[in-house]
């Protein structure tokens, strides 16, 4: 599906971000982050999160992702047999759609099927056994607990998973508990957030209800994948993505259906929305009820079928499949322009920096 050839190169996608705007809080008061607004005429509007209330329309609807983030951050006691090596840090990559299996990657241990963790803290236990192990550092495990919920467990046991540029920094403490959750958030299984959601208030959110746009939440688990540079400089037609597990319930997609079939505009909350309406639509650009994992790799060539209107996302790192994905959607030339206009002019990147709101290219 690519126009002349067949492969783009990474290179092409690098930018120089200056290290004072990589955002390592979130703005204390959500609304006031900054909002650049891309259209498909080459120009661009400074102006803030709280000003996209007077940018939507009645009928139009926002799609937003309901995933819950996590608490993927753990310290495990390992064991081999009956001996016990060390302790160690695991962090869930994903959460599988079966019953209480992720996917983790460890750095100071080589585990082997067979191998058991115990996490332990005060009243909360989980023992998990090793099932699989994979070709890229990362083990299947399979958990056993009693009592609570798995989540309440993990929540009890673990910390919140913040990208390591921030980790790297600073400490993660309990205000991040927060912080690192949208208000939209009751499907627990996300390791990152899905981060332009972290942008809306419940203020915000009253007055497009009262304003008569339709929230439609669909959930997809970002993964650690997410955060995972490209590594090939040469990316080729059939290169996939981290597989992540997504779900749309039947309603939503008949009133997402409903909204385009009515002339109402599609605002995608982040591109983990906009990568599992793509995945559940057909190419006739119907919305389908979905449920399972997606791959999807959204790049120069890719034809959108969703009839997603606008993109409203934060700013990405360079090299990265989320910034393929927003020039792919906005346009190539325009969103490098915009990124170059958002660096001069101060705009805060990354989970917890500022946002941009991209009309789709025509």
């Amino acid at each position: 599906m690519f126009p002349l050839k067949d492969h783009i190169m990474l290179s092409d996608y690098d930018f120089h971000l200056p290290q004072r705007q990589i955002a390592l809080r979130p703005k204390q008061q959500r609304e006031d982050a900054k909002l650049l607004c891309i259209d498909n005429l080459k120009s661009y509007q400074n102006k803030y999160i709280r000003d996209f209330v007077d940018m939507i329309n009645a009928n139009d609807a926002i799609v937003v992702n309901e995933t819950s983030v996590i608490k993927a951050t753990l310290k495990a006691r390992w064991f081999r047999g009956k001996t016990e090596r060390k302790n160690i840090h695991v962090n869930i990559g994903s959460v599988l759609p079966h019953p209480h299996k992720f996917v983790i990657f460890t750095k100071n241990a080589k585990l082997q099927r067979g191998d058991e963790l115990y996490f332990s803290h005060t009243t909360h236990h989980l023992r998990a056994l090793i099932i699989d192990d994979h070709e890229d550092g990362s083990y299947t495990i399979e958990c056993v607990y009693e009592g609570d919920d798995i989540w309440s467990i993990i929540d009890a046991l673990g910390e919140v998973p913040l990208p390591h540029y921030i980790t790297k920094r600073r400490q993660v403490d309990d205000k991040d508990s927060s912080d690192y959750q949208t208000i939209f958030a009751s499907t627990p299984g996300a390791v990152a957030a899905p981060t332009a959601g972290l942008h809306f208030t419940y203020s915000i959110l009253e007055k497009l209800r009262r304003k008569g746009v339709m929230v439609l939440p669909v959930c997809l688990h970002v993964g650690a994948g997410t955060f995972l540079p490209l590594r090939e400089e040469i990316i080729t037609s059939e290169q996939k993505l981290h597989s992540e597990t997504g779900q749309i319930r039947t309603e939503i997609a008949r009133q997402y259906n409903q909204i385009k079939n009515n002339g109402g505009r599609i605002f995608a909350i982040g591109t983990t929305v906009l990568r599992l309406l793509e995945s559940a639509s057909t190419k006739d650009g119907a919305l389908e009820p979905f449920y399972g994992q997606t791959d999807i790799f959204i790049k120069p060539g890719y034809t959108f079928r969703s009839g997603v209107d606008y993109l409203l996302t934060n700013f990405h790192l360079p090299k990265s499949s989320l910034f393929i994905l927003v020039s792919t959607f906005g346009g190539t030339t325009i969103m490098k322009n915009a990124y170059t206009h958002a660096i001069k002019e101060g705009y805060r990147f990354y989970s917890y920096g500022d946002a941009c709101l991209i009309a789709a290219q025509k």
